[in-house]
């Protein structure tokens, strides 16, 4: 359908870097150009470029000011969930079988690597929406990684030394099982929270001024208006906005 084939169209960029970035690790003088800088890029490609990937899926609806057109559709909103995430699944899962091929890591790494990517695209949905941005989105979902990571770390260092091997192991997958549930929770959150999203349409929606008036009051408020004359430092006027 059109929708399939616009989700397509916004994905395939970031998804052909990501795609790229995979393949790096195997060029043969990848060790004699910056050693381990290739290697880096590649290892980025995977950690942050996924979760970008499924920033964009709504994210991008916000940067072009689309997302009142999409949920104004005589389509149930589920649908168009569901449309968006089939779309995002095949291409994440490309990259990731892409990841698995060329990097041979060992089992351990690749269930980590996949429970992640499960959690990474889980919570897409929900931080995006809840951010309204790509960029707010990916901040959101990166930070909640480094949170997990680190609650796990602390989980192993901590119980590690009170078990044997195979109590760590079982330990492990049980860590594992739990982030799992948690990737599907946030799944079914997002498709909620999409599903009772309300947003404000028109030219001016995404213009600070028109969405919070009351940011910048008094002089600053003066100074940063635009102006009839001057293209060019409106220009600067809006940035120094957006960014206060």
């Amino acid at each position: 359908s059109a929708r399939f084939v616009k989700e397509a169209r916004a994905l395939f960029p970031p998804w052909c870097a990501v795609m790229i970035a995979a393949l790096l690790v195997l060029l043969p003088s990848s060790g004699d150009v910056l050693p381990g800088l290739l290697a880096f890029i590649s290892t980025a490609g995977f950690w942050l470029g996924i979760p970008m990937m499924a920033s964009l899926s709504l994210g991008n609806e916000f940067h072009y000011g689309t997302m009142s057109m999409l949920l104004s559709q005589p389509v149930d909103r589920t649908r168009i969930w569901s449309d968006k995430i089939v779309v995002l699944m095949t291409a994440v899962v490309s990259a990731g079988l892409l990841y698995f091929i060329s990097w041979r890591v060992p089992v351990e790494l690749v269930v980590g690597g996949a429970t992640w990517v499960v959690v990474a695209t889980g919570s897409a949905t929900f931080w995006t929406l809840l951010a309204r941005s790509t960029i707010g989105g990916l901040v959101l979902n990166v930070g909640q990684s480094f949170l997990i990571i680190g609650f796990v770390n602390l989980v192993n260092r901590k119980l590690q030394p009170l078990h044997f091997d195979a109590a760590y192991d079982s330990l492990n997958i049980l860590i594992a099982t739990l982030l799992i549930v948690y990737g599907c929770l946030m799944f079914w959150l997002g498709r909620r929270k999409l599903a009772t999203f309300q947003t404000t349409g028109g030219v001016a929606g995404g213009d600070v001024l028109m969405t919070s008036p009351s940011v910048t009051r008094g002089l600053l408020g003066q100074v940063l208006r635009c102006r009839p004359r001057g293209l060019v430092l409106n220009l600067f006027r809006k940035e120094v906005r957006l960014l206060w």
